[in-house]
């Protein structure tokens, strides 16, 4: 117990006997241990469980959860003096979130303190605010121009860290203009990650999304469009075969719409305060109809702080989804130049070593996650409110009652260590789920914005793993990765989302064709998505009404049972494990007619839904 109980008492007076302050002090020691043991229960046993009542809030231990051998003992920096390093700052820009606790821990301040892991690895930092994506790779570009005129040059970022799934769309018109102005030695490179988002990155939504998705349709939601927040509520319609209007300009009754905001924060504002937007209406092929309409913003994709700022002041929405469930998709990915990363490479291993083991210390010390969180809160220019102490209570998530009086899950990030790179990126022998993530959302781009994004670099012209690979060579003891375990046996609590798939095999038999070989790696690609969260995979298998309805039952059971042996033989670690159930339907709940060949192959499929 942290808390301290102090009491002065009395002594007896003159003439009371030796057996009666005995006594006393016995009854004192009673009621005292009644008081602590009672009030330790009620903390650990129903009042945490009382707040969360969709997933616990972590409480991390004062002891090392790792062996001491791997993560070392806590690193107090100094919180006055900066470190005495000889050598420029290397300028780190940074967003408002939590997901970079790893980055602020290792440096110890805004600028690296003295006796911090940053300056024991010899590598001085500046941390700078810069919440606008678009800035924060101008700064890049910036330093990428006067570095290649001044080696010594102050001017603009050595590193800016963004939302790993908007890589190709936020990277692409940056990597274009250096690649063509300075030469591909200056191109933009993704060298590692320092954590994630791991549920505070959300669209919050009215819980009649939760009971039926397909109420989506019709609704506006405020957001930064092609943010990676906006991805979010895409991937989950995707996931649900819910449409997508592209046009923020106009309102499609029969799809999602969205309400286009320059910042997450002002896309939670817009719907605290009732925003209202006069839209054209649109057919389902875009095409408009004559008509406008008035419609409220009803739904909002943002991050912390803005989903607290939904919950307290306004209330009324709920996690639909987010990066808890989506848990690959957004990891806190640092962006750096190609010709400045390999000049200084002991600085950027140095650096990277240093972020890999802050995040070790986070995972490991209460005392470390609050230093990260006051540093976080300086380098945030926080108010009082958003002061240390509230980015360590959301670092985790936890549950809220909102002003409406709904339990509202907020917050959620996990910090990054080696192992948990060397796993993001594949470096373990396993499927490189980050090449996963920048195809899935890249994909997404081109497909909506063709103009904007009609193609993007591929990920090994962007991905740079060999900063990571010389970190892992000159670490002898390497901590685990972080990986969430899913009960499998547990009882359903939410269906996320339900999507077919038709997925190709030779006729009457459950081996796939070169069709479905190719569906099932995008699919790899979609559930990749979901590593390392709380989803759970049901296969459901259908067949047409050709043959007997026994041999059908077989007969999807079996397809069904190729598409599981298939995803686990691509990665059992990230997909294979969270495959809960296989179900054969057989010819039942045949989606249309098998009166027709055309028919009769829409219903030859295969039905993925994600649960929890």
């Amino acid at each position: 117990m942290n808390d301290q109980f102090n009491t002065t008492r009395q002594l007896s007076p003159a003439g009371r006997s030796f057996l009666n302050v005995v006594k006393f002090v016995a009854v004192v020691g009673i009621l005292l241990g009644v008081f602590f043991g009672g009030k330790w229960a009620y903390n650990k046993y129903y009042a945490k469980n009382k707040e969360s009542k969709v997933f616990a809030q972590i409480d991390l231990p004062t002891a090392p959860v790792n062996a001491a051998a791997t993560v070392g003992p806590f690193v107090q920096p100094s919180t006055t003096v900066l470190a005495n390093i000889n050598k420029p700052a290397q300028r780190f820009g940074v967003m408002q979130w939590n997901s970079q606790l790893s980055l602020m821990n290792a440096n110890g301040g805004i600028e690296t303190m003295d006796g911090s892991i940053m300056a024991k690895n010899g590598v001085k930092v500046k941390l700078i605010l810069q919440d606008d994506c678009y800035q924060g790779l101008t700064e890049l570009v910036n330093f990428a121009q006067a570095y290649e005129k001044d080696p010594n040059t102050t001017v603009g970022y050595n590193y800016y860290a963004i939302m790993g799934d908007a890589g190709a769309s936020l990277i692409t018109p940056y990597y274009e203009k250096l690649f063509k102005d300075l030469g591909p030695e200056y191109q933009p490179i993704i060298i590692g990650s320092c954590g994630k988002s791991f549920g505070e990155d959300a669209f919050m939504g009215p819980v009649s999304l939760r009971q039926d998705p397909q109420n989506a349709k019709g609704l506006l939601v405020a957001a930064v469009v092609r943010d990676g927040d906006w991805n979010i509520v895409c991937k989950w319609a995707f996931d649900n075969k819910i449409d997508i209007n592209p046009d923020d300009k106009t309102y499609n009754p029969n799809a999602i719409n969205f309400y286009n905001t320059s910042t997450y924060l002002e896309a939670a504002n817009a719907y605290i305060t009732g925003v209202k937007a006069k839209l054209w209406v649109v057919d389902s092929k875009g095409k408009k109809t004559g008509d406008q309409i008035e419609v409220p913003v009803g739904a909002v994709t943002t991050w912390t702080p803005g989903d607290m700022n939904v919950a307290t002041m306004k209330g009324g929405l709920v996690r639909i989804a987010s990066t808890r469930e989506y848990a690959a998709q957004m990891p806190n990915t640092i962006i750096t130049i190609k010709k400045w990363a390999y000049d200084h490479t002991d600085d950027v291993v140095g650096m990277l070593d240093a972020i890999f083991k802050g995040a070790d210390q986070v995972k490991s010390y209460s005392a470390a996650l609050d230093l990260a969180a006051r540093v976080s809160s300086e380098v945030y220019n926080a108010n009082k409110e958003n002061n240390g102490k509230y980015w360590a209570d959301l670092s985790n998530g936890k549950t809220v009652s909102d002003k409406q009086g709904l339990m509202v899950e907020v917050g959620g990030s996990a910090p990054h260590n080696l192992a948990d790179n060397m796993l993001l990126y594949g470096m373990n022998g396993g499927t490189n789920i980050y090449a996963d993530v920048y195809k899935v959302f890249g994909d997404l781009v081109v497909t909506m914005y063709p103009e904007l994004l009609p193609s993007y670099p591929s990920i090994d012209k962007i991905l740079d793993l060999t900063f990571i690979k010389k970190v892992a060579e000159r670490t002898t003891n390497m901590s685990a990765a972080t990986q969430s375990k899913i009960n499998l046996n547990a009882p359903v609590t939410q269906v996320v989302s339900v999507r077919e798939w038709s997925i190709e095999f030779e006729s009457g038999k459950a081996t796939l064709t070169l069709d479905g070989v190719n569906t099932l790696e995008q699919l790899k690609r979609e559930l990749s998505i979901g590593s390392g969260g709380n989803l759970a995979i049901e296969i459901h298998g259908y067949t047409d009404n050709t043959g007997t309805p026994e041999g059908n039952v077989i007969l999807g059971r079996e397809r069904a049972e190729t598409v599981k042996s298939w995803l686990t033989a691509k990665d059992a670690v990230n997909i294979g494990n969270r495959i809960k159930e296989v179900v054969s339907h057989g010819q039942n709940d045949a989606k249309t007619s098998n009166a027709t060949a055309a028919g009769r192959a829409a219903n030859r499929r295969v039905v993925i839904k994600q649960v929890k």
